[in-house]
């Protein structure tokens, strides 16, 4: 995701409008529903928004500027500019630039938060809201804001009037008036999916599951792959789980309910078998210290997304559904004991004190995970040597970069001297005076010569 930095500036100015009132832009379905989706970061911003905003957008005159929203949240560019994607995606807000005499107005339209009703009969926004608080919560929340419809009597006749029974008004006036209102998306229309439905539907031709009735509820499949990362053969196998053999029929709030329980149920696999080799890693634990004692406790006793969640409650974030994903991912590849996977993560949160395990810092997260993977790390005590060791090669490798290019910046060049080569040079004169002594003798030959022919 981009950081804003480009698109935005402090001294640009921006409208704030939306075409309802403050008090209902700020209901409790924010607070309660969509909160737990998108954060407190997006919750203020959209709390600061609305306060501001106004029906009849001001195109001129003072308007405030981009630093002054900033200032009010205490927040910098990126942080607003991912908390704005946030309301954009959960459909509470839109977003325009208007470049106006060479200076940029952004403007921001807040629209209408969805009633409760409405809200649980999205089904993304249904599930994101139960992977964020959980089963429990869920429930009391969809019973608080989307409680059971009233169940009437089959012997009861409505008699209920309606407009043109009442009013003098034709009936045709009335079906041509339209109320403008800014149609809403939905997630999945906005999501990219890797869902080929071609191939779904050939799985249905040779399944007990009737094909119509799973597309009439091809959305609550959708959702399932954009939030669990189901394929099409793991999709099939749990529409038929989810077959009512009573009525033909399949239960799709019985569908959801098994899809998600399969997703705890793999993330709290790892952590009961650690249970059962924390006794073997035991004794070894006697060389460590307190807090490392206490550290393998926790990773041994919590699943990694419960682990997850501990450590961000401890640093006063909260687990977004990105980190959701990243470590369920690495719990469903079933490579590593849980216990592995939290000291992983203890070392990236705490350790190396990364914000969140996003972009860069998951990327690399899964590299440490495949490479624990490879050396067989099968308890929190060796993973923790490993880490440790790791971190102390890097010390020394920095060292050692530091030496060198300390060196070679001091050093200076030396000139290399040549050693003589005294049996060499010997030979060479041993030669010269061979050379000379032949020459002596040559002569005296010449000689002898000379006085012979004289005689």
């Amino acid at each position: 995701m981009e950081n804003g930095l480009n698109i935005l500036s402090p001294k640009d100015r921006c409208v704030i409008c939306s075409e309802e009132r403050k008090s209902l832009l700020s209901s409790e379905t924010v607070i309660f529903l969509y909160q737990p989706i998108m954060g407190a970061d997006a919750a203020a911003v959209h709390a600061v928004l609305a306060s501001s905003a106004t029906t009849v957008p001001r195109k001129s005159g003072h308007l405030p500027e981009i630093g002054d929203i900033l200032k009010t949240l205490d927040m910098e560019i990126p942080r607003f500019y991912e908390a704005c994607c946030k309301l954009e995606a959960l459909g509470l807000l839109r977003t325009f630039v208007h470049d106006v005499s060479n200076e940029r107005r952004m403007i921001y339209q807040l629209l209408l938060p969805l009633s409760g009703q409405e809200f649980f009969k999205q089904t993304v926004l249904d599930t994101l809201l139960l992977l964020s608080v959980g089963r429990r919560r869920h429930a009391q929340l969809k019973q608080l804001f989307a409680p059971n419809v009233f169940a009437y009597s089959e012997n009861s006749k409505e008699i209920t009037k309606t407009l043109a029974d009442v009013f003098d008004v034709r009936k045709e006036n009335i079906q041509n008036l339209q109320i403008n209102r800014v149609k809403n998306e939905s997630l999945l229309e906005k999501s990219e999916l890797n869902f080929d439905l071609k191939y779904f539907k050939q799985l249905l031709k040779h399944s007990f599951v009737e094909e119509k009735e799973v597309m009439e509820h091809l959305d609550e499949v959708k959702t399932m792959v954009l939030l669990y990362g189901l394929d099409e053969l793991q999709l099939v196998k749990q529409l038929e789980k989810s077959f009512n053999v009573a009525n033909n029929r399949v239960d799709f709030s019985l569908f959801k309910r098994y899809v998600n329980e399969e997703f705890e149920s793999a993330l709290e696999k790892p952590a009961r078998n650690e249970k059962e080799i924390s006794a073997e890693s035991a004794k070894s634990t006697s060389r460590l210290s307190s807090e490392d004692r206490q550290l393998v406790e926790a990773c041994n006793y919590y699943a990694p997304l419960e682990f997850l969640e501990a450590l961000k409650n401890e640093q006063g974030g909260y687990a977004s559904n990105i980190e959701k994903y990243v470590v369920g991912n690495v719990v469903k590849a079933n490579v590593l004991p849980g216990s592995v996977i939290n000291v992983i993560l203890h070392y990236f949160l705490c350790d190396e004190d990364n914000d969140q395990l996003s972009g860069k810092v998951s990327t690399r997260f899964e590299e440490f995970c495949n490479q624990f993977a490879k050396r067989k790390i099968s308890d929190p005590v060796s993973a923790m040597d490993y880490l440790k060791g790791e971190v102390e090669k890097n010390k020394q490798k920095k060292q050692q970069r530091r030496i060198s290019a300390r060196n070679g910046q001091t050093r200076k060049k030396v000139q290399k001297a040549t050693l003589t080569d005294w049996d060499e040079l010997a030979q060479k004169q041993n030669a010269d005076l061979d050379y000379k002594h032949d020459l002596d003798e040559i002569e005296k030959l010449r000689n002898q010569i000379k006085n012979a022919k004289g005689r």
